[in-house]
């Protein structure tokens, strides 16, 4: 698991905590789920990820392990929209990551029951046992 302090701290400034690879929860501060809009109390649900495609590690010729940190955006239509590199490693990997962040089925973030376009931070890790 990568827990560098500038990774942590990236993640706290945009508001997302991720744990280990595979799971996001959105960090929305409470004046963010608080705020009112003339006298209404907006509730926002973040996006739920329900599958999350593991990275493919190519023909075997990479050796490289870490983390690759991409910026995802979930669009109020249930696809994937952009895509961008935020920490990356070598171009197998990185590709392999977009690639696989490609294929993720998630249920998009809600305001007051509308579903809305977010982006969040996804990792993929690559380790070789």
């Amino acid at each position: 698991m990568r827990t560098s302090t500038s990774i942590l701290s990236r993640h706290f400034i945009l508001g997302i905590f991720c744990i280990a690879s595979s799971t996001c929860i959105a960090g929305f501060g409470q004046s963010q789920l608080d705020s009112q809009n003339n006298g209404q109390a907006n509730k926002i649900t973040p996006v739920k990820i329900l599958h999350k495609p593991k990275p493919s590690y190519g023909d075997g010729q990479d050796c490289s392990t870490g983390t690759v940190v991409l910026r995802v955006q979930f669009l109020a239509s249930g696809h994937i929209g952009e895509i961008k590199l935020v920490a990356g490693m070598t171009k197998n990997r990185n590709d392999s990551a977009i690639a696989a962040a490609k294929g993720i089925r998630f249920e998009p973030a809600t305001k007051n029951g509308k579903a809305i376009t977010t982006a969040r931070v996804i990792e993929f890790a690559f380790f070789i046992y």
